[in-house]
């Protein structure tokens, strides 16, 4: 529980941020692999965001060469967590007309500005050095990061508890409002206290959101970079998708998740800092309770003592009996050289939401566009809360034309 990371979270009083673990999130987190990201909860919202990735697709297409690729991508994301937690979400510009889902989003908007300012002042670097440092941060940014939360917190609870009010409406005799059985159904229902209801929301909007949508950047980015390597997974993502297989894998470890696996190697989100809740050790080093410890997760994904050719691109090593073919089996300490969603105790709730996001929108990208860089891909990484592109780059999208099946002569 790192200082910015603090203010946005409540102090670390309540959702997954709990500073100290306890039997409140040992309950919370009970809840979140049962109810909330359980597979059924994630698989009910599969169409949700097939639909979204094919509007990004659409998207990309009407504004090629003109939109941010970041913010379209990030805004893709955060639909699919719009969709998931409050069963709506907000319209890409070029959207006509608005999608059956776009009515009245204005709050919706609202709350995805201010979680978009939060995690700038977050991920900003002089913030990252100041949490990890120690060293004194302006007063005037952390104000402003509290009146940002503040807004977000306000807004969040208002959504709460109009949802709380539809669903007890009809004691006049009128009909109450017919669950959605998304996640703030679910959470509604889960006899949990409020203070972890709306920062469980939070937690999903501050953790959920900029990890996936980064790593779909650096998905295209690498893809551009080595267009066979994207060119082997469209053939895989064609034939998933024309087989009304819904983007569903078709191996146990399709083409498709293995370039996800890949870019999550090559590219790794950087492990969140822990602090010590208490004086213990880690390999032999003394810890004292306070004290924080970061995980360098890139130097493990490019070390030669775990992976074969560590600083190449090669998603095929993830489908290959010589390496990591079979890596989702491995236990124990040979488990902890991949661990884009941490492990143990503190292992990301959230998942099977991200794999799902992850897997969609790759699936559908690749079946619907084709991309090609416009100018040299610069991948330079800027060190922060996640590893993203150091430089925002554009790309060229193109249409990938389905070809006709052949015709049988009789």
């Amino acid at each position: 529980m790192v200082t910015s990371m603090g203010i946005s979270a409540g102090g670390g009083e309540a959702g997954f941020a709990k500073a100290v673990p306890d039997r409140a999130l040992g309950q919370l987190r009970r809840t979140a692999f049962s109810q909330l990201f359980s597979a059924a909860q994630v698989e009910r919202a599969q169409a949700e965001f097939d639909a979204e990735a094919r509007l990004l697709a659409e998207h990309l297409l009407a504004s090629s060469d003109s939109a941010s690729l970041r913010s379209s991508l990030r805004r893709c994301v955060q639909n699919m967590v719009l969709r998931f937690a409050f069963s709506t979400r907000v319209a890409h510009p070029t959207e006509e007309p608005p999608s059956r889902l776009s009515t009245d989003t204005a709050p919706f908007g609202t709350l995805l500005e201010l979680t978009d300012a939060i995690w700038s002042e977050l991920t900003a670097t002089s913030t990252f050095v100041s949490d990890l440092l120690g060293v004194p941060a302006d007063s005037a940014v952390r104000d402003r990061l509290r009146n940002l939360v503040s807004e977000r917190n306000a807004l969040l609870v208002e959504l709460i508890e109009a949802r709380r009010v539809a669903h007890a409406r009809g004691g006049n005799g009128a009909r109450a409002d017919a669950p959605r059985n998304d996640m703030l159904d679910v959470l509604l229902v889960s006899g949990l206290p409020p203070e972890d209801v709306l920062f469980t929301l939070v937690d999903l909007f501050v953790a959920g959101v900029n990890t996936v949508s980064t790593t779909l950047e650096w998905t295209l980015l690498l893809g551009a970079e080595f267009p066979l390597e994207q060119a082997r997974a469209r053939a895989v993502a064609t034939r998933s998708v024309g087989g009304g297989s819904g983007g569903a894998p078709t191996t146990a470890l399709s083409y498709v998740d293995a370039l996800t696996n890949e870019v999550l190697r090559y590219k790794p989100p950087l492990l969140l800092p822990r602090m010590a809740v208490r004086d213990t050790s880690v390999g032999g080093f003394a810890v004292p309770s306070g004290h924080v410890v970061f995980a360098n997760h890139w130097a493990l994904t490019r070390s030669e003592a775990h992976w074969r050719d560590p600083t190449a691109f090669r998603p095929e090593r993830w489908r290959s009996a010589d390496e990591e073919a079979g890596f989702g089996a491995a236990r124990g300490a040979s488990a902890c050289k991949f661990l884009p969603y941490s492990i143990g105790q503190r292992a990301c709730p959230g998942q099977r939401l991200a794999q799902a996001e992850l897997h969609a929108a790759t699936t559908a990208l690749l079946a619907t566009v084709r991309w090609r860089r416009m100018a040299p891909i610069d991948l330079s990484e800027d060190f922060g809360l996640t590893l993203t592109p150091a430089v925002e780059q554009q790309l060229r999208f193109e249409r990938v034309e389905r070809r006709a099946a052949p015709r049988r002569l009789l």
